[in-house]
This record gives C-alpha cells, sequence and structure tokens, in this order.
C-alpha cells in the first residue's frame, strides 16, 4: 500500500511524576508500541482518536528502537505486538539475539514492578520465532500452534467489505471477571494464516484468569508443520485438540498487571474502523449480532491501568493533538508534498471554483468513432464536445474495428481538431484472455503487435499464457514488456471497464500493468455499472487505481444529451490539473 513518511517524533507532553493536572483525575494514558507508527495496520488513527475521546491519553512509537525506558515510563498501559529481537528476526531475516530479547524483557519486568500494565496483542504467524515470546516464557502463558474450528455454520459469519471470505466466528463465553462488564458477545477472526490462524488459543497457568473463551461448539486443531511452506519454529508447542479454548485472559504481575490476547490487530486497533474491516470484529458484528470486542479492550486497558493510576510510579502523559492526526493531515508531512497536495474541498468546487493557478477540466471517456464501430468523424465529435462545454475527450474505438491505418488515422484525427478549446486522445477499447475489458489511450496510440494477441483474427490481447487446451499456465506473456515500452509513466494510460461483462476476469484489486479503473460505466447515456464499493477494497488493500468513469458513446448527438451531461459522480470524468497540464500518465 502507498507509504506517507511521517514528521519526526514531537517531544511528549508530561505531567511530572508524582504530580496531578489540575484537580482532574488522571487518564488512562496508552502507548502502542508500533514498529512504523500509523503506517502498516499497527495502529489506527480514527480508533486512537476513539479512545482518546472516551477518556484515554493515547500515543504510539514510530519503531521499536522507540520502546526506551524514559519513553515507556510516561504511560500506565503499553500495548505490545512484538519484540524486537522477534521483529528482527521475523521481519528482518536476521539471527535472533538473546541478549536483545533479556534487554527488552528486563526493562518490561521493570516496568511491570513500577506498577504498569501490559496488553500483549500479537499478530502471530508461528514463523521461525513467535512474536512475544521473550515475555510469555516468563509470564506463564503460551500459544500453542494450533489453530480455531467452529463446527457449528451458524456462528461463522464474514467480513462484508473483504475482497475474499474472511470468516469470523462469534462466542458468548464471556466468564465473569473484572473485565466483562457490558461484554456479551465477540466476533473474533478465524482465516489461516501463515503457520497460524488469525486468532489463535492461549493456554495460561493458575495465576491467570481467562476472560473469553471460543463457543461450546469449538475445537482447537494442530497445525500440520510438515506441510508448511514457511519456515517453523524451533520448539513449536503442541497439545491434543481441546475444546472451549481460551482465547483472552487477565492476572497480576509484580505491582503491576497483564493481559494476553492472541489476535491479528487489524481487525480492531490497527484497521478495525477502516472500510475493508467495518469495525465488526470492533463493535458492529454480522448476522445481526453485534460484537464487544472492542469493550472488552477498553475494559482490559482501564484495569491494566489502576496499579499505574493509583501509585503514580509511572503515567502522566498528555496527548499532543497533532499524534491523532492521520499522516497526510500532519502540517510537516503537507509542507513537504505541498506540491502533490490538491488545495481544494472537492465538495465544494461548486460553491467556489478552483483556485488561482489551476483550472477544472471536464472532459469525457469512451467515445466510439466511425472508424472504429461508431458514427461521426472525430472533427464532428470536436464540436458536439465543445457545444457540451468538455475541454477533453478520450476515443476508445472497438479495437475489433480497427487496424493499424485506422488507429493513426484516429491519433492524426485527434491532433489536427484538438484546439485551445478542447483536447482529444485517440485510444481503443479490447478484451484480453482472461475476459476482462481494456482500454488504451495516448497522444499517439501504439498498435498491439501479433504477439501480443490471440483469438480468432488476433482481436484478444494476451495478457495470461495459455497451454492451447483451455486452461493457464500461469506464466507471463509479451504483453508485459510491449506494455511497459509502449505505455508506461508518460506514453499513455491504461484501464480496466465494465466488470460485470467479465465475469469470469479478474477482480478490481487482482489487475496488475494498469493505472486507471472506471468506477462507474455508461452505456449510451444509462448507467450499467457502479464499482465503487470494489474501488474502495482495492484502495486499502493495494496501490489504488485513478478512479474514472467510462461513458460509451456511439455519436456526437449523444453528447449533447442532458442526461448525458449531467452524470452524478464521476462522470463525465472531471479533473483538476495545473495550468498547462502533462498527459495522463500509466503507472
Amino acid at each position: 500500500m502507498m507509504r506517507n513518511c511521517l514528521c519526526a517524533l514531537a517531544a511528549a507532553c508530561v505531567i511530572p511524576v508524582g504530580t496531578s493536572a489540575a484537580a482532574e483525575p488522571q487518564r488512562p494514558a496508552i502507548l502502542f508500541c508500533s514498529p512504523e507508527g500509523l503506517l502498516g495496520g499497527w495502529l489506527d488513527g480514527a480508533y486512537a482518536g476513539e479512545l482518546h475521546r472516551d477518556g484515554f491519553e493515547v500515543d504510539y512509537t514510530n519503531s521499536l528502537g522507540d520502546v526506551t525506558w524514559d519513553r515507556i515510563r510516561q504511560y500506565n498501559v503499553l500495548v505490545i505486538y512484538i519484540t524486537p529481537d522477534a521483529f528482527d528476526v521475523t521481519m528482518r531475516a536476521q539471527k535472533s539475539s538473546p541478549e536483545k530479547a533479556a534487554a527488552f524483557a528486563a526493562m518490561i519486568e521493570k516496568y511491570a514492578a513500577a506498577g504498569g500494565g501490559v496488553l500483549l496483542m500479537p499478530t502471530e504467524t508461528n514463523v521461525l520465532k513467535q512474536a512475544v515470546v521473550d515475555l510469555t516464557d516468563l509470564w506463564g502463558a503460551k500459544l500453542p500452534v494450533e489453530r480455531i474450528e467452529e463446527k457449528d455454520p451458524a456462528k461463522v459469519g464474514h467480513l462484508t467489505h473483504a475482497n475474499q471470505q474472511v470468516p469470523l466466528a462469534w462466542t458468548d463465553q464471556v466468564p465473569s471477571s473484572p473485565v466483562s462488564a457490558g461484554v456479551r458477545q465477540v466476533w473474533y477472526p478465524t482465516a489461516p494464516a501463515y503457520n497460524a490462524q488469525q486468532s489463535g488459543p492461549i493456554v495460561v497457568d493458575a495465576s491467570w484468569q481467562v476472560v473469553l473463551t471460543g463457543s461450546k461448539t469449538t475445537v482447537t486443531v494442530p497445525v500440520d508443520l510438515a506441510r508448511s511452506t514457511m519456515p517453523v519454529l524451533e520448539r513449536p508447542f503442541f497439545r491434543p485438540a481441546v475444546p472451549q479454548p481460551a482465547l483472552a485472559a487477565i492476572r497480576p504481575y509484580k505491582s503491576g498487571r497483564v493481559a494476553l490476547v492472541n489476535q491479528w490487530r487489524q481487525f480492531s486497533v490497527g484497521s478495525g474502523t477502516r472500510y475493508i474491516f467495518q469495525r465488526q470484529v470492533l463493535s458492529q458484528g454480522v448476522k445481526g449480532k453485534p460484537s464487544d470486542f472492542g469493550r472488552l479492550l477498553e475494559n482490559i486497558y482501564r484495569w491494566l491501568a489502576e496499579p499505574s493510576l493509583a501509585g503514580r510510579a509511572v503515567g502522566g502523559y498528555v496527548t499532543r493533538p497533532e499524534r491523532l492526526l492521520p499522516p497526510n493531515r500532519d502540517p510537516a508531512v503537507r509542507k513537504d508534498y505541498a506540491d502533490r497536495v490538491w488545495p481544494y474541498d472537492v465538495a465544494k468546487l461548486g460553491e467556489a471554483g478552483p483556485p488561482q493557478g489551476w483550472k477544472l477540466y471536464r472532459g469525457l471517456i469512451g467515445a466510439r468513432s466511425c472508424l472504429g464501430g461508431g458514427r461521426g468523424s472525430v472533427a464532428d465529435y470536436a464540436r458536439a464536445a465543445t457545444g457540451a462545454g468538455l475541454d477533453f475527450l478520450v476515443f476508445m474505438d472497438d479495437f475489433e474495428k480497427l487496424d493499424p491505418r485506422k488507429l493513426a488515422q484516429l491519433s492524426s484525427d485527434c491532433q489536427k481538431s484538438s484546439s485551445d478549446k478542447i483536447r482529444l486522445y485517440a485510444g481503443f477499447s479490447i478484451r484480453n484472455n482472461v475476459g476482462n475489458r481494456m482500454f488504451f489511450y495516448s497522444p499517439d496510440p501504439v498498435w498491439i503487435p501479433d504477439y501480443c494477441l490471440t483469438g480468432p483474427g488476433k482481436k484478444v490481447l494476451y495478457v495470461q499464457e495459455e497451454d492451447g487446451k483451455g486452461s493457464y499456465t500461469g506464466y507471463i506473456t509479451p504483453f508485459l514488456d510491449w506494455v511497459l515500452g509502449s505505455y508506461h509513466v508518460d506514453k499513455g494510460q491504461v484501464g480496466y471497464f465494465d466488470f460485470s461483462a467479465s465475469p469470469g476476469g479478474m477482480r478490481m484489486h487482482d489487475l496488475r500493468l494498469y493505472a486507471m479503473a472506471a468506477i462507474r460505466t455508461y452505456r449510451q447515456g444509462r448507467l450499467v455499472e457502479d464499482r465503487t464499493d470494489d474501488y474502495l477494497r482495492t484502495a486499502e488493500g493495494t496501490i489504488p487505481p485513478a478512479p474514472a468513469s467510462v461513458s460509451e458513446v456511439t455519436s456526437p448527438e449523444l453528447l449533447l444529451r442532458p442526461r448525458q451531461r449531467r452524470h452524478h459522480g464521476p462522470g463525465p470524468w472531471t479533473v483538476q490539473l495545473p495550468v498547462d497540464p502533462q498527459p495522463v500518465a500509466a503507472d
């Protein structure tokens, strides 16, 4: 996913230990020990803001190197996803350092002895080294190499907005405990992940109190490491199948308290409010049943903070407002990227218009000329588009109706009919051999060579190698080199559209070697497809394409229809560019 740089870590605003802020009770302060700040799904900025509104002081580290004694002593609660040594081993392919592991564990032991609270919430994979084993080994807990199987289909749901079926399991097994107030039921993720599962069972000794278990119809299943394609643990912990396994537990430790929840952070504290996760684990749930996992976490934070709030040996941090800003709203980041930030509010364009030095370009992608299956010449279209108030027009002539001579003529005609009032781009639409509809356009479009075409008459784009027997081989075709040489960067644009017309084709999140995707597709002025949900999933899961609207029209007269000119949303597609823009670049 695209990542934004973060400003240097600001100095924390700390109330001296042993004093209080005015006459108000001290609020519990939480430090999320993130290796990458708000990036990488380690902490959801919106979730952090909600915690702050709910009465917590909230902060995070930008690297595990920031987890020092001088830093952690300012907080009442630490949330630890992975220890520094485990991060080096599993994420940086470095050798384990027993000295580094012991030093970190000693620092956390010192913190607990001062009354601090620690929540261990590993994103466990059971690859090479477990994420928090440096601490669980000291505290009487283990993470068995097992998965949880829910045998009752009625207790299984799925994330609504995920690209694939991401399963969630439901449980109402919430024993009475100091953290169970308001917690009645929980949905938790159960997809297999590497040599683990997105929620795993825990094994704790008698000093712990289990506060959440699987339902009465769950059972553990050992992971078969002999079949793993990933590196495995040196000394994995296995046990026979266990019904209704423990999922979360708490315990007093030294002068402080600790808690353990073996669940991937992305579903809750990491990205839980985002479109893909839709708060379904935090609160929303599925199948008409809400989830109280977010409430359980807040209860755990408050319980963990109690000893240090009473003793005041650690704690005292007060949130600085800028720490809760998302990276793209941080003033320092915006200054660094000022030349790439659009200086206007899209929602207010109709009221204020574009800022000085910028022009709003209105246009349409999808015209078809008489050269490629439509009616009307390029000159006819240019006159109609100018009359409709458009600034640009992109042709998508039917590749099956074209040949190299016609494409060259289309390109020449677009150049001749372009003026200071309107800019025309030649292009074409084509099906690929996976089934998708694609479009290509450029100031000087390149014809697809025969070796990148297949099918009857060589009219289908050959993007995935076939074995001649109706199956794909899994290997690439010459399309890769051709498209990078002919349309990459400033040479032109490559996009996908009309996904409903290709039920067997690639979905938006699987697309490669392209830069644009049609969120909406219109045909002769009528909306035939809206892929907003697919776009939002793709934007959160990978590098998003440039969103566009494709409006297939086959005659200049259609450009003048009021219905055609009053599309809502991205059609006719509008873009805001600096004056004297360059051609849209393919990515």
